[in-house]
């Protein structure tokens, strides 16, 4: 049934029709039928012709024709492609999915010539209705390949997006068409996936301009709606996804600083960052430009001279408008389940982790603490809600948690908050048992780098806390348990010799495996314990074999370079031996006075 249609409408497409005049006009052409009976390259050919007749924004379906006869179509059409096509489309958007469909699409036109002469067809006057789909076709055209980026700037057709971009808006309404649609076609340039292009990357990210441009036309986004824009929606998407390449080329970092770290970089001229945070916290920012600006902003926090930028407070420019800062839109996307998509609040929340690294971090770190941001990240990391934080989030909310809690005042938040302090140290308890309910401690335990991180994280939370979180069950022995394995002898007992043998092996690939890797935690779980010590819990440490762990991690202390953990290590061992004589005694059995006075002497 399918064939037979496509038949028939090939049939009416090769049909003369005769025009108002009388004259003939030649039919519209159909896409190609299935391969094997019509050249693949067909539809490409004759999309081209349509194009160079200034017809690209011409529907592919008259007004006058039947229903059937556009449906008829769009299924031909979408078999072709093998993609998905309806209502409105125009031969403009037919060569570009022609150019997503297929990589031989691209290849083709490119050899074919016709790349060249979509280039050409931009410099022709007269074309303000026809530059946005052309600019959409060459974006599609371009991936993948930096050969056709060459030809593309060797034929003007990057100058002549450039110039939309730099073009300023008359009396008339902003044209966000044409904007958006020239920073598809240069953002597509700058994609390094089929190789780089070296001429796009320096026209491109070596010009101030396009950064500048790129922020006045978030600022305008940000504004309240001109006239004649409420009609048509508008979108900063394709100028986000464009901010966002530039800002991972070196070249463009470079000028990034330049333009708004230099010392003629004044506080009152529009910053980059600022556009974005305005953008994606406009009234009309959908989910997808929240999206696209976290993007955006994810890479500027890889330029370190830009991170104290985040915490840089402005007002968008309008009516009414609140301060607002990076911290603060990232935070509010990383904790709006019901609005943003896992992967944005993912990216958002990853975003201020990168943000934090360094010393222009500490503004960051700051502003999270003042913003009540700590409460916020407690509650992500110990929600048991898999729609607020699959595990995912939870991975970035703890990561970023222990981050921030380098931080004085971020740490003194964490220690105020009781019942989060609470709360983080009961999901360490569960999320360091086994299925069985048993802790872990041969390495039986199941689990990858993401539960891995999360542990080490809360482990950082808890060291933090110290007396204010004892009282959670299961907790000292959870702590106890991170700790290195402590070799035993044949029968199974701990012994002066073996404590001394380096530890033993986890499963290799398991959480315990990758949490045992990681000197920093060790260092923080012992830190952990001297709280509980500290709080009366020494029963509790040496009913789980806690003593005879710190006692092998002092006799290994050379598989440790981090001075904290051995320090760390002889003060939890001096606090029990000092306060319950079944300590001391242990520790003599073991030879760990001995080990304590041999390593105060080096």
């Amino acid at each position: 049934m399918i064939r037979e249609k496509k038949i028939e409408a090939e049939k009416k497409a090769e049909e003369k029709k005769t025009d108002d005049d009388g004259g003939a006009t030649e039919g519209r052409m159909m896409p190609p039928l299935p391969p094997g009976e019509v050249s693949e390259f067909k539809v490409v050919d004759e999309m081209m012709k349509k194009v160079a007749d200034g017809e690209i924004n011409v529907g592919l379906v008259a007004p006058s024709e039947s229903a059937d006869a556009q449906k008829n179509l769009m299924a031909a059409l979408a078999e072709s492609l093998g993609v998905e096509a309806d209502g409105d489309v125009t031969h403009g958007d037919v060569l570009r999915m022609a150019m997503e469909d297929s990589e031989e699409n691209r290849v083709y036109l490119r050899t074919s010539g016709g790349l060249q002469a979509l280039c050409d067809r931009l410099k022709t006057e007269e074309l303000e209705g026809e530059r946005a789909a052309l600019f959409e076709v060459l974006a599609a055209a371009v991936e993948d390949s930096w050969k056709s980026k060459d030809i593309v700037y060797n034929a003007m057709g990057l100058a002549a997006a450039l110039a939309c971009l730099y073009q300023e808006p008359g009396k008339g309404k902003f044209d966000w068409a044409n904007k958006m649609a020239a920073c598809s076609l240069l953002a597509a340039c700058l994609d390094d996936e089929g190789g780089v292009s070296e001429s796009c990357h320096k026209i491109i990210c070596g010009d101030p301009g396009v950064v500048a441009c790129i922020t006045d036309t978030l600022f305008r986004f940000s504004e309240d709606a001109k006239d004649g824009e409420e009609e048509e929606p508008v979108s900063c998407v394709k100028a986000l996804e464009l901010l966002r390449e530039v800002a991972r080329v070196d070249k463009a970092k470079k000028l990034l600083v330049e333009m708004y770290c230099g010392a003629g970089a004044g506080s009152s001229a529009k910053h980059v960052v600022m556009g974005v945070v305005f953008a994606m916290t406009a009234p009309r920012a959908t989910a997808e430009v929240r999206e696209a600006a976290v993007c955006a902003l994810s890479n500027l926090a890889l330029v370190e001279e830009l991170r104290s930028a985040f915490g840089r407070k402005g007002k968008r420019p309008a009516e009414g408008a609140k301060t607002v800062t990076a911290v603060h839109a990232l935070l509010a996307i990383g904790r709006s389940h019901k609005t943003e998509t896992p992967a944005s609040r993912a990216v958002a929340l990853g975003t201020l982790m990168n943000a934090c690294i360094g010393v222009k971090g500490g503004d960051v770190k700051k502003e999270i603490a003042s913003y009540g941001g700590i409460p916020v990240l407690v509650s992500l990391v110990t929600s048991e809600n898999q729609k607020v934080s699959p595990s995912i989030i939870k991975q970035r909310a703890s990561g970023l948690l222990g981050r921030c809690l380098t931080n004085e005042e971020c740490a003194k938040k964490l220690v105020e908050d009781k019942e989060g302090g609470r709360k983080v140290c009961e999901s360490l308890v569960k999320a360091v048992k086994g299925d069985d309910g048993k802790f872990f401690k041969s390495g039986e335990m199941g689990g990858g780098a993401v539960e891995a991180e999360m542990v080490c994280n809360m482990v950082r939370c808890a060291a933090i806390l110290k007396p204010a979180h004892v009282g959670v069950p299961g907790l000292v022995e959870a702590l106890v348990s991170l700790l290195p394995v402590v070799k035993t002898e044949g029968n199974g007992s701990i012994t002066a010799s073996s404590v001394c043998m380096p530890p033993e092996p986890r499963a290799e690939g398991s959480c315990a495996w990758r949490v045992d890797r990681d000197i920093t935690l060790v260092a923080n779980c012992i830190k952990g314990l001297i709280g509980c010590l500290d709080a009366g819990a020494i029963g509790e440490v040496l009913k789980c074999g806690g003593l005879e762990s710190l006692v092998s991690v002092l006799a290994n202390h050379s598989s440790y370079k981090n001075v904290a953990v051995r320090k760390n290590a002889a003060a939890a061992i001096a606090r029990m031996v000092k306060s319950d004589e079944k300590a001391m005694e242990r520790c003599r059995e073991l030879r760990g006075m001995e080990i304590l006075i041999e390593l105060g002497r080096t």
